[in-house]
């Protein structure tokens, strides 16, 4: 596993396990519909269980009441990113948000609450 961003350099390892190796990381897609304050967060780089030959780049979120999100969706991920880059240190909530690209299939993305 190789951490290429994170939220915060403060991040304890209890809450890097949480975010990256923790059996009870949830699905991002299973909130598509909801929303997440976002308390911490962390991409990294992981070997595919399937094709080690493979790296995934995974998103963790980690929101205010301790529950973690995860999702390898490169849309979510570059959306997420730009909000950060825009947000910096401050404090957002999140709108997890889907649609169908033009060949039909589903993709996950998220938008800022204001």
């Amino acid at each position: 596993m190789n951490i290429t961003r994170k939220s915060s350099e403060e991040l304890s390892k209890q809450e890097l396990f949480k975010a990256t190796l923790s059996p009870t990381i949830g699905k991002m897609a299973d909130a598509e519909g909801s929303t997440i304050q976002v308390k911490d967060w962390v991409v990294y780089e992981d070997t595919d269980k399937k094709d080690p030959e493979k790296v995934n780049t995974i998103l963790s979120i980690i929101d205010v009441n301790g529950q973690v999100l995860a999702t390898n969706s490169k849309t979510f991920i570059d959306m997420f990113c730009n909000i950060v880059d825009i947000m910096g240190t401050d404090p957002f909530e999140l709108l997890v948000t889907g649609g169908n690209s033009k060949a039909g299939r589903h993709y996950l993305t998220c938008d800022l609450v204001m």
